[in-house]
């Protein structure tokens, strides 16, 4: 039903601008492909080869192993609910006294493989302009991906994805994944707002 419930968000927003060209049956085949599925207590690929805001080669794991993570999934020129998930966090995250980079640790990863490291760091200025605790660039990790490795973590995580070649963007369900210190998925927050006390416990 949650699955169900995140792709109708975005038949929504399909039906409010449709594409022209764009077939029912089409349109239809790229919903479906949109899932936010639960998967607790499942174990992300640590290995997975990624490139972080600076052009330099890590892995997931490099972030895990100290603290919590937020992993946000999406895509650093979205024109629709990127911008509003990320800002969503920043919100919630400004009302607790937990600090990025010293209680928790906030993992950004693009679905989209022609972001770019320059794209990813402009991200992380724009968040870091909004995060109201100095000093915790750290905590922000805004990476990028080769599309297999980029599935490989998605599909890991329940999160399900398609590319809209008409539309020339992907459509995506929204929400954040709570990742434990060895990188289990440990909860789901759906939406694009999130309380700040579900995010402090």
């Amino acid at each position: 039903k949650v699955a169900m419930s995140l792709a109708l968000v975005w038949l929504l927003v399909l039906a409010s601008s449709p594409a022209p060209g764009q077939t029912p049956a089409a349109e239809r085949k790229l919903v479906q492909q949109i899932r936010f599925d639960q998967r607790l207590n499942a174990q992300l690929p640590l290995n997975t080869p990624l490139i972080d805001e600076r052009g330099a080669a890590v892995n997931l794991g490099r972030y895990l192993g100290r603290r919590p993570v937020i992993l946000v999934l999406g895509y650093y020129h979205c024109k629709h609910l990127c911008d509003v998930v990320l800002n969503g966090l920043v919100q919630s995250l400004n009302e607790i006294d937990f600090k990025a980079g010293r209680d928790f640790d906030v993992v950004s990863l693009s679905i989209d493989p022609r972001d770019t490291p320059a794209m990813a760091m402009m991200r992380k200025r724009e968040i870091l302009q909004r995060y109201v605790h100095p000093g915790s660039a750290g905590g922000w990790h805004i990476l990028v991906g080769r599309e297999a490795q980029i599935h490989k973590v998605a599909d890991a995580a329940g999160f399900g994805y398609a590319y809209d070649p008409v539309r020339q963007e992907y459509l995506h369900a929204a929400g954040i994944m709570l990742l434990t210190s060895q990188g289990k998925v440990s909860r789901y927050l759906y939406g694009v707002k999130y309380e700040p006390r579900d995010l402090r416990l």
